[in-house]
């Protein structure tokens, strides 16, 4: 099968760039190719921002419209009439968390299959040797948002060290509260992960958030808001799951010790590239 990704040069800055690479590699080796021009036999859309740079070939084409939504701007105005608009086209819309489906449904009264994001787990992986020394407690990754839980992180601020990467500019607006690693390479993020200290996730609204299943696939301790679509497939063990309106950090912490990062590397193991695909295929092979 032929697929037409449509996918924007903005798209990457957004984040997902791992998340769509991961499918597609998975895709790839179970016998799927891949175009940006004509003789395709279906489109695979991603987010309004996919299609906003590829207009012309969602509204033109004959053949099925797949949209695959990572995340939903229903609260912006412009945004959610590009989104109505969008799911108007889709022959099947695809999300990343049940938690995704449920939203689409309420917003748009629009059902889709749920998909969860996969990992690259032959990079993001437990290493040997001396870890990376981070001088702080806590470790972040992300942006700086108030859907992301910053005001969470801020509260604790002064009682513990807490580092920030992949948001250096908004870092830099809260002083010293935090310590700003800012954007690192792959690599470094693997280290990072690596390193032994926890990662915190406080999200208020998160559809997916695969920094988390990163880390768990390098064996980190990783707590995750309840309201992250990947707190979906922790079932036990695996992570701490937990609400970020009603848990203190304190809490949290003391949650931490009792995360089984073995279990958590299985688990990861299970959404793998190649896994992970294999539902998608499915889908996209049934158009």
């Amino acid at each position: 099968m032929l697929v037409y990704l449509a996918v924007g040069k903005s798209f990457f800055d957004y984040g997902y760039a791992r998340a769509i690479s991961c499918l597609v590699r998975g895709l790839r080796r179970l016998g799927f190719e891949f175009t940006n021009t004509s003789g395709f036999d279906i489109v695979w859309v991603h987010d309004f921002i996919g299609y906003l740079e590829n207009r012309k070939v969602v509204s033109e084409t004959r053949r099925p419209v797949v949209v695959h939504m990572h995340m939903s701007y229903y609260f912006n105005e412009r945004k959610r009439r590009i989104e109505e608009e969008l799911l108007g086209k889709a022959d099947l819309v695809i999300t990343v968390s049940k938690r995704m489906r449920e939203l689409l449904l309420d917003k748009y009264g629009v059902d889709s299959e749920v998909v969860y994001n996969g990992v690259f787990t032959d990079i993001f992986k437990p290493l040997g040797g001396t870890k990376i020394k981070l001088p702080c407690e806590i470790l972040y990754v992300g942006r700086l948002e108030r859907r992301k839980g910053v005001h969470f992180l801020l509260k604790y601020s002064e009682r513990y060290r807490i580092c920030v990467a992949g948001d250096n500019e908004k870092c830099g607006i809260y002083g010293d509260r935090f310590v700003c690693i800012g954007k690192v390479s792959l690599r470094r993020l693997v280290d990072i992960y690596n390193s032994g200290i926890p990662l915190v996730i406080p999200s208020t609204y998160d559809p997916f958030n695969l920094v988390a299943l990163e880390a768990m696939s390098c064996m980190a301790r990783v707590a995750v808001s309840k309201y992250a679509g990947v707190s979906e497939i922790i079932r036990g063990r695996e992570a701490v799951v937990f609400n970020p309106y009603t848990d203190s950090l304190d809490n949290v912490l003391d949650m931490l010790g009792t995360v089984d990062v073995v279990k958590a590397r299985r688990l990861a193991e299970e959404y793998s590239c190649e896994n992970v695909s294999v539902r998608l295929a499915k889908l996209l092979s049934s158009l």
